[in-house]
């Protein structure tokens, strides 16, 4: 949709788009005067604003000039535009304006044709008038009682697509660029990035001008109440005045006796482990974050906990502390039962008792790959223990032939059998036909019980995985099962990290060594100091039923929600 000035102006326009001539563009350029920049600059503002319906070859034939027309859009004088204007061509090396001015001059032509002689202020006023009138009808229809209601509902529906059709026109209205004391203004506020502000001699009035296209609206903006307040606005006054009330008693606590709560004379917190100050404390900012602690993403202070803790023990202190902070938690039941259980940490090592006889298997998932793959869907992958050497084979299924066929010739790869196999729960490993094939091959059978499954096997496929990725990127290909044993091949000569030797180096010659190397410091215990005194109260989590019959109706996905409260002992 064009603008009134846009059809003024199409004979310079014209001219302009499609002269060929460097030398008389540059004529027709430096010779424009206020109304034809003007011109220039709404249609790049308008662009912008997305009220120019172009196509996509349109588009990238703009694309070259997208910064130009973010500058030309933001102009602020007549004398910025014209030079902008005219150092164009040579900083794009080309011409902006035959791409530019196409689809207005086109779209410009189709709105003068259809327009007739009507002027654009008539439209503008007569669109103001339809649109009034048809909302006018819209709510007449919307509260008339008729004996059909079907009938109504029709007229209804009729009327609301001519209001949204007018409302939509006048909204995409394009937006009308005026010069007022050398200024240009804009009418409309657009998400471009360009801000309405007075001229240099100009006053700055209590108003705001709305666009019209030809008319200018004053419309004054509201005033503000100096001192009457809303009830929201009385409520948040009242709580910040208590939490300052708050702030003031804490740090009062603390002045009266600054050594029990480890603060210092400089507004720091000292740590009593070290004897020194924590580096960027502040006191009067913990002491904030403490009573208001919200919103709660927001950094705290070193030393804020240890402050915590020390005014968690201080009755006086542990009143004005909020209940949502982790110190003064320990007091709110529902807190400490909704508090999510830890669980990931350090658990016990798979401890072997020589090489080979210890040994993980599980299966690798690429069912993604299968068609690049020759339908492999699974790799099956063993793993001894003690000298993480890798065994693997591609299975098309899970059926127990597949998985049968692939660990005979897992089993042909490894050095001399297993002695004992850990697995998962999995059916292809605990289907009957896999048992009596353990069975006759003299292998003990063992599946883990525990969420890590076989840790070792696992990390491995881990490993594993990495290798083939990086492969798959470098060669632009999605097949594993041609490169699957040179790729095990290079991880059992790669030195592994946890016995320092390569997997292929170790043997039943050196396995003694190896195991102490990994194995013997570990197993003895560290002296770690308990978190938990004797006599402490704690919460301890178990696998219970909902407590309550709400909290069965809430049905929280983690069943430790309910826990029992017991007394750490010795």
């Amino acid at each position: 949709m064009v603008g009134q000035r846009v059809l003024d102006n199409y004979e310079y326009l014209k001219s302009l788009g499609r002269t060929t001539s460097h030398k008389k563009r540059r004529h027709l350029l430096s010779s424009a005067g206020c109304e034809e920049l003007l011109t220039l600059v709404e249609i790049c503002l308008n662009l912008l604003n997305g009220s120019f319906c172009l196509t996509r070859k349109q588009k990238q034939k703009l694309l070259p000039f997208a910064n130009t027309i973010r500058r030309l859009a933001r102009v602020r004088s007549e004398q910025s535009a014209r030079k902008l204007i005219l150092q164009q061509p040579q900083q794009e090396g080309g011409s902006l304006f035959a791409p530019l001015l196409a689809p207005i001059l086109l779209e410009a032509a189709l709105a003068a044709r259809e327009g007739g002689g009507s002027t654009k202020g008539d439209d503008d006023v007569a669109g103001q008038t339809n649109l009034g009138f048809v909302k006018q009808q819209l709510e007449t229809v919307k509260r008339k009682r008729a004996t059909n209601v079907s009938e109504r509902n029709v007229l209804y529906n009729q009327q609301l697509r001519r209001y949204l059709k007018l409302r939509k026109e006048a909204k995409d209205r394009p937006v009308k660029v005026q010069l007022s004391n050398g200024a240009q203004l804009l009418n409309k506020t657009v998400e471009t990035g360009v801000q309405v502000r007075p001229g240099p001699d100009e006053p700055k009035d209590k108003s705001v001008l709305i666009a019209g296209e030809d008319e200018e609206i004053e419309v004054p903006t509201p005033i503000r109440p100096g001192n009457s307040r809303s009830p929201r606005n009385n409520k948040k006054a009242i709580k910040q005045q208590e939490i300052n009330e708050k702030k003031d008693h804490l740090l009062a606590i603390i002045m009266s006796d600054p050594q029990s709560f480890g603060a210092t004379d400089r507004g720091k917190i000292m740590n009593p482990k070290t004897g020194r100050e924590f580096i960027d404390s502040d006191l009067n900012w913990s002491i904030e974050r403490l009573v208001d602690p919200r919103p709660e993403n927001a950094p705290s202070p070193s030393g804020t906990k240890e402050l915590m803790r020390k005014l968690a023990q201080n009755p006086l202190a542990s009143s004005l502390l909020n209940r949502l902070f982790v110190g003064s938690g320990q007091r709110n039941t529902t807190y400490t039962l909704f508090k999510p259980k830890r669980e990931k940490f350090r658990r016990l090592r798979t401890v072997p008792t020589g090489f080979m006889t210890d040994v993980q298997a599980d299966l690798a998932d690429f069912q993604a790959l299968s068609r690049k793959n020759s339908g492999y869907r699974y790799l099956l992958l063993a793993v001894d223990v003690l000298s993480r050497r890798m065994f693997g084979s591609p299975v098309k299924s899970k059926r127990p032939a597949d998985v049968k066929r692939a660990f005979e010739e897992v089993f042909g790869q490894m050095p001399k059998l297993p002695e004992t196999l850990y697995t998962d729960r999995g059916l292809e490993f605990v289907a009957k036909p896999m048992k009596e094939f353990f069975a006759e091959k003299g292998i003990k059978k063992y599946e883990t019980n525990s969420k890590k499954k076989a840790a070792v096997a696992e990390r491995a496929i881990r490993t594993l995985k990495t290798r083939l990725y990086k492969y798959f990127s470098a060669k632009n290909t999605s097949a594993w099962v041609d490169v699957l044993p040179k790729v095990l091949s290079a991880i059992n000569n790669s030195v592994c990290r946890a016995t320092g030797l390569r997997p292929n180096e170790i043997s039943d010659v050196n396995a003694r060594e190896v195991w102490k190397r990994v194995y013997g410091e570990g197993l003895v215990p560290a002296k770690k100091r308990p978190k938990i005194k004797a006599g402490e109260t704690v919460i301890f989590p178990t696998t219970l039923t909902m407590c309550t019959p709400l909290m069965r109706l809430a049905q929280p996905t983690p069943s430790t929600i309910c826990s029992r409260t017991i007394m750490a002992q010795n």
